[in-house]
């Protein structure tokens, strides 16, 4: 059932040093993602693209794809990823809900700074979880982990969504609030005025949806 199906896309972008060297590389790359995420988006009931973009995104100004716990600056890889998420809809999941920077950062590695040679922790956010924006209500939470079994200067990044199909395709019907109106029947019994209200309405409403060629038929 197409109707009832996930869709996950892994992927790995361009390191920023060769989006330098070589723009075409990484707009090939994106190229190539893009189609890949129109393809599936017919296919399936939900797309999740999830991978090291290895991009900054910096802080939310205006736009849509990004939450408003989003920290940092702004690469150029990070415009081609905003740039990415915007054609297509797509949210940065791991952007969205408050969390300490720990369990925000996505990347870290411990370097010896030539200057001070002191030690310095440089963190960053390069690894997103993005599903489209229509099904963010479904999303419960989003950060990263670290202490995993694997030797690796990345964090796991996990993000905690509704699987229940019937919440995952939830319409927000707000004009169709009346219909959950209860309607006093007993009034209409009952009361002869208001008896003889509904049914002229009830005659002009069957008169105006009535096709003209029945009405003279006796």
């Amino acid at each position: 059932n197409n109707q009832n199906m996930i869709t996950i896309i892994n992927c790995y972008a361009p390191h920023s040093e060769l989006t330098k060297k070589k723009k075409e590389d990484t707009e090939k790359f994106y190229e190539n993602l893009d189609q890949l995420v129109n393809k599936y988006k017919n296919k399936s009931s939900i797309v999740i693209v999830a991978g090291d973009m290895n991009a900054t995104i910096g802080k939310k100004v205006n736009e849509s794809c990004i939450g408003k716990y989003s920290k940092g600056y702004k690469n150029e890889n990070g415009e081609y990823l905003i740039n990415f998420c915007q054609n297509n809809e797509l949210l940065l999941t791991n952007t969205c809900f408050e969390h300490k920077q720990s369990h925000l950062t996505t990347w870290q590695q411990t370097r010896i700074n030539e200057e001070t040679n002191k030690i310095q922790h440089i963190r960053k956010v390069l690894d997103f979880i993005m599903i489209e924006d229509q099904y963010k209500h479904t999303l419960l939470n989003a950060r990263s982990y670290s202490g995993t079994y694997t030797i690796s200067d990345h964090r796991l990044v996990v993000t905690t969504m509704i699987t229940n199909w019937s919440q995952v395709h939830k319409k927000k019907n707000r004009g169709n609030k009346d219909k959950n109106i209860k309607k006093n029947t007993q009034k209409l019994i009952h009361c002869s005025e208001i008896k003889d209200k509904y049914q002229e309405k009830l005659t002009e409403k069957i008169y105006n949806q009535t096709d003209k060629k029945w009405i003279n038929i006796t």
